[in-house]
């Protein structure tokens, strides 16, 4: 589709269509096509060239992180943080923090999302998802256990709970505790496994769509 309309000339939609492959695929002969298309065509078109949408340019990082090349996605989401503003801009600045979580480096992340500050509802569970995460794995259960509080308290019904609900029952699990993780999975059946019509679902289904992050 972007080959035809470049060749009709129609370059805003051959733009477009470009983006789509360029900002959803990451390898191979379409993406590199893409990649050549819109650097010709930003040239070309100017000031008329239209500029991807911050869903776009945040689903590139995102990819990054789940092929788990992420040194690569910690690049591009620092690349995007001036260019992005509101919850874009905050969902970026936590997948930085996420990225060096993944990336082995547990204490730099820990200390980067502890220091961060975000207004936006879906990142800040997204940060103390990942607080957990960074606790879990530092084997600090208290930390662990005021993330999961802080979660509870200003994200009840988010799908970044549901999953640090069931990585820390998982870890208290992993030792027979019991006491600590019995709670932990109750918590998660009861207040986030519901469907719409008020029976339970699949817990599955409640994951956030970004399997990396």
């Amino acid at each position: 589709m972007a080959d035809s309309y470049q060749a009709t000339k129609q370059l805003p939609l051959a733009a477009e269509f470009y983006q789509r492959v360029f900002y959803q695929y990451l390898n191979g002969d379409a993406a590199n096509r893409a990649a050549a298309a819109l650097i010709t065509l930003k040239d070309t078109m100017g000031a008329a060239f239209p500029q991807p949408s911050p869903e776009q340019v945040l689903r590139r990082a995102d990819r990054l992180m789940e092929m788990r090349e992420y040194s690569r996605a910690r690049s591009e989401y620092q690349s995007l943080l001036d260019s992005l503003a509101g919850p874009s801009r905050e969902q970026a600045r936590v997948g930085i923090g996420a990225a060096d979580y993944h990336s082995g480096k547990t204490s730099a992340a820990m200390s980067y999302l502890r220091g961060l500050e975000v207004s936006d509802a879906d990142a800040a569970a997204e940060r103390d998802y990942y607080l957990v995460e960074c606790a879990r794995r530092a084997n600090d259960d208290g930390d662990m256990m005021a993330a999961l509080q802080r979660l509870a308290g200003r994200s009840p019904k988010s799908p970044w709970r549901l999953k640090a609900l069931l990585s820390a029952a998982n870890r208290y699990l992993l030792v027979n505790r019991s006491d600590d993780y019995v709670p932990l999975y109750r918590a998660a059946y009861e207040d986030l496994s519901h469907g719409n019509n008020g029976r339970p679902g699949s817990l599955e289904g409640n994951f956030p769509s970004l399997p990396a992050r």
